[in-house]
């Protein structure tokens, strides 16, 4: 009973801490000696055995994906083509509609391989500029930005190169594209109700007198003066964007996916730093890039790692005979299941590698269902639900809130509700994606007996 509380308690001790400004990292021990003690584990060896090589094999598995999306990132920032995107939706969509130019441009980034962190900083200066000219209050920009980047490039569009979309594909043996109707649809029902909300949560504050109010450190280009003659052209921003995707889906199915995605990536880098060669530092943009990418990198293997000592506890054990016992559909024990450890490890990477390390040929009963669970778009999907609550203990979210002076009440709100959208963007398209499971059995059955 003890070690169970304790295994409970360190996820508190997670929440609390990061809510308290603790970096992510000595948190992720904290919470782990709390496991430790109160299931009377060696310390040394927990911590070497189990969270050092947790972490390792994340980080060594990630780190050229992590390392290049930064750089990308950096390069897409310092040569002003990241400006160049948003200044072109603005005049092409108006003042009026900058949510939805976040919304577009943080689509755009994130799907290119940036990491949310990464689009936090990035779109910060955009942002506020953007903001400005509408009259809109700071407080939207975390939401702006997180409410793509944390539901619809995190976890649902197929083909996005996040961490919680390739998990699957090193046990599955999926690609990132894998259940394209069922991703299509929900990004679209999520992206257009998330947006919905932002606009009445827009003109709920303009009606409460709350106006944009630039903070001290701020600084931002005005759009309305700027000469656009000095930042790249529309179709050199886009360009980088343009060869990534399009390598990442040549490269779909004759290479693992992450290998996919790092070839994309790094040459994505490359045509970016000669198309810019004459806008940017070279030795600024990989420094620069160098530094965020590891400090991403070791923020999330940080939570893998905690995950791991989570994995070896005796008390863990009771949770896996829980999820055993759940005698149900594959599709919804799978959604339990994932839900239950991402809420135990506070992460969705860590939930989703928990699970199928565990669980993943367990489900798999038969053909049909293995066809169908290997569409990583449904287990990824379930993997943003419990992991909600604890969305801050991410690099961009901390640094959306730091940036906007939003609070964390607040913050969550906003969080919560993309989350729950997501959750029913799912639920509506069930009976679609029922009646695909059952045509698709039809057609194995029928394969079977030729």
């Amino acid at each position: 009973m003890i070690s169970i509380l304790g295994l409970l308690l360190s996820v508190v001790v997670i929440v609390i801490l990061v809510y308290r400004g603790l970096n992510t990292i000595p948190v992720t021990i904290i919470a782990s000696l709390v496991i430790i003690v109160s299931n009377g584990m060696s310390p040394w060896d927990t911590f070497v055995n189990d969270y050092c090589v947790a972490m390792k094999n994340f980080a060594g598995s990630y780190f050229l994906m992590f390392l290049l999306a930064a750089i990308f990132g950096a390069m897409m920032d310092r040569s002003g083509a990241a400006f160049s995107i948003s200044y072109w939706l603005m005049k092409k969509l108006g003042k009026q509609r900058v949510i939805l130019i976040m919304f577009a441009t943080t689509l755009i980034l994130t799907y290119a391989g940036i990491s949310t962190y990464l689009v936090a900083f990035t779109l910060y200066p955009i942002a506020i500029a953007l903001f400005r000219v509408a009259d809109i209050p700071k407080k939207l920009f975390p939401a702006s930005v997180l409410g793509v980047a944390a539901t619809i490039t995190m976890t649902m569009l197929p083909g996005t190169p996040s961490v919680q979309n390739l998990i699957p594909t090193q046990y599955l043996g999926t690609t990132i594209y894998s259940g394209p109707i069922i991703g299509i649809v929900c990004s679209i029902m999520t992206f257009y109700l998330n947006y919905r909300y932002l606009m009445r949560e827009q003109k709920k504050l303009a009606l409460a007198g709350e106006h944009f109010v630039p903070g001290a450190n701020d600084s931002f280009v005005n759009m309305d003066e700027c000469d656009i003659s000095q930042y790249p052209g529309l179709f050199a921003s886009i360009m980088p964007v343009i060869i990534l995707i399009v390598t990442i889906f040549i490269l779909k199915g004759k290479v693992d996916p992450v290998y996919s995605l790092v070839i994309g990536m790094g040459l994505a880098v490359i045509i970016g730093m000669l198309i810019f060669r004459r806008r940017e530092s070279l030795n600024d943009v990989v420094n620069n890039g160098s530094k965020n990418g590891v400090f991403a990198l070791l923020v999330t293997a940080a939570v893998l790692g905690f995950g791991g000592v989570v994995n070896h506890a005796p008390a863990f054990q009771s949770f896996v005979a829980l999820v055993n016992n759940i005698s149900m559909d594959p599709f919804i024990s799978s959604a339990i299941s994932i839900n239950i450890f991402s809420a135990i490890t506070g992460s969705a990477a860590g939930g989703l590698g928990i699970f199928f390390y565990h669980h993943g040929s367990k489900t798999l009963i038969g053909p049909c269902e293995y066809e169908c669970l290997a569409s990583c778009r449904h287990d990824v999907l379930r993997s943003a639900g419990c992991h909600a609550p604890f969305k801050r203990t991410r690099g961009g979210k901390r640094h959306c809130r730091a940036r906007s002076q939003r609070n964390l009440q607040v913050l969550f709100r906003d969080l919560c509700f993309g989350a729950v959208i997501g959750n029913r963007a799912r639920r509506r398209h069930g009976k679609i994606r029922h009646c695909l499971r059952m045509a698709h059995a039809d057609r194995l059955l029928r394969r079977q007996q030729v």
